[in-house]
């Protein structure tokens, strides 16, 4: 089966008989979209994201169509709510990986849209723990700050280790000293679209 042929078989499994009907739901012109689905244009990656996470299929499936690495993980909080105790320790999930994914690690789920365009609400953040911080300077990263988990880039830090860290949003914290941080490392689905 080819890309623009999985491309149908996601639009029509997500409900939309007609391809305009698709087209206009995703809010591009109907020549573009027909081309892509009936390969007679290609595909950028960004649209190819767009129509995977729309259609609510894996991105790997979408672009190749073979089965995407099975990878175990710990899901260790959600962006932007507040931290809980958990006594039972991380959860383990296991995701379909469209490229390898080291071992440690580790997993945030997003929770909302407010971290957008770095990060997409029921997706998965991948971190790095246990990176020095001045290797994360300049770098995206998920941060523990006064009970909530965030994401932003690594702007400074001072020789106090205290951070300046810029939100998606272009808000800058400044004089922070997060619990923990971590370097994202990239971004996939989440497990059945769960939150």
């Amino acid at each position: 089966m080819t890309k623009s042929e999985r491309l149908k078989q996601a639009r029509i499994k997500a409900g939309f008989k007609r391809a305009t009907l698709a087209a206009a739901y995703l809010g591009i012109p109907y020549g573009t979209y027909s081309g892509h689905e009936a390969g007679s244009r290609g595909i950028r990656d960004d649209e190819l994201q767009h129509y995977a996470t729309a259609f609510k299929v894996p991105l790997y499936w979408l672009a190749f169509g073979d089965k995407p690495l099975k990878v175990k993980m710990k899901l260790v909080g959600s962006t932007g709510a507040q931290v809980k105790n958990n006594k039972s320790g991380a959860q383990i999930i296991e995701v379909d990986a469209p490229f390898p994914i080291a071992n440690g690690t580790k997993a945030l789920l997003v929770t909302t849209d407010e971290f957008e365009p770095m990060a997409l609400k029921d997706y998965l953040v991948l971190i790095e723990p246990n990176m020095e911080l001045s290797d994360l300077i300049q770098c995206q990263v998920a941060f523990l700050l006064e009970n909530h988990i965030l994401l932003g880039k690594l702007l400074s830090v001072g020789a106090d280790q205290s951070c300046h860290i810029q939100l998606p949003s272009g808000k800058v914290l400044l004089d922070q000293t997060p619990d923990w941080i971590a370097k994202v490392r990239g971004m996939i689905s989440s497990p059945d679209g769960q939150s």
